[in-house]
């Protein structure tokens, strides 16, 4: 398996042909998340910032938000007023890298998102992983009702997967620098996440593509 994903990896790099598709995606079953809901962001408290992950070369920080649940799909255990965290930045390297989702202003709009969120490793905090489409929320909402829920990808089908996306990626933006579309500068800014992923923890098990 692993020497199929690195040729993989490396046909996506050097091949000619081919549309990026996203990084990431969210997980295929609704289950492989903590807490699923529509929420209104209430308040986001930016002088807070805390700790989510920690690795030898990268670590994440987010702020508590404050949240009300306007519609609930899978919620945890505990009650009372619900604070949830929402990354804000990571530094991998030493080179700091902003969550799009807040640099896009997703949070300060006053509409409900859908959020799916995981704990954090000490199980302290929920994490926002993900501002759901609403197809996602409709397929999330479908599989709790039916009970049905297709077998969900394991672990390392998922980083075999992300890796492969990553590797799709950089080798499209490689195609628009060429072509002129975009310059330098923006190459090197769009791929830098894409390099994460291909050079993080479990990209080295395949050879640190």
């Amino acid at each position: 398996m692993r020497i199929s994903v690195i040729s993989a990896v490396l046909v996506c790099l050097v091949s000619p042909a081919g549309r990026a598709d996203p990084v990431a995606r969210p997980a295929d079953s609704w289950e492989q998340y903590d807490l699923i809901a529509k929420v209104v962001v209430r308040s986001i408290d930016e002088t807070r910032e805390i700790l989510t992950y920690e690795s030898t070369e990268a670590r994440t920080f987010a702020y508590p938000a404050e949240v009300e649940v306007v519609e609930p799909l899978r919620m945890p255990a505990e009650t009372g007023p619900l604070h949830l965290l929402v990354p804000r930045y990571s530094i991998y390297r030493g080179k700091r890298m902003d969550s799009y989702y807040w640099t896009s202003g997703r949070y300060s709009t006053t509409n409900a998102l859908a959020l799916a969120c995981r704990y954090t490793r000490d199980k302290k905090g929920l994490v926002v992983k993900w501002i759901l489409p609403e197809e996602t929320w409709d397929v999330y909402r479908q599989q709790k009702e039916t009970g049905v829920v297709e077998r969900p990808r394991s672990m390392q089908e998922e980083e075999e997967q992300q890796l492969l996306d990553a590797a799709q990626s950089l080798k499209e933006l490689g195609r628009e620098r060429d072509e002129g579309k975009i310059g330098w500068e923006e190459y090197n800014r769009r791929a830098e996440p894409l390099r994460m992923i291909l050079n993080s923890q479990f990209g080295k098990p395949y050879g640190g593509l």
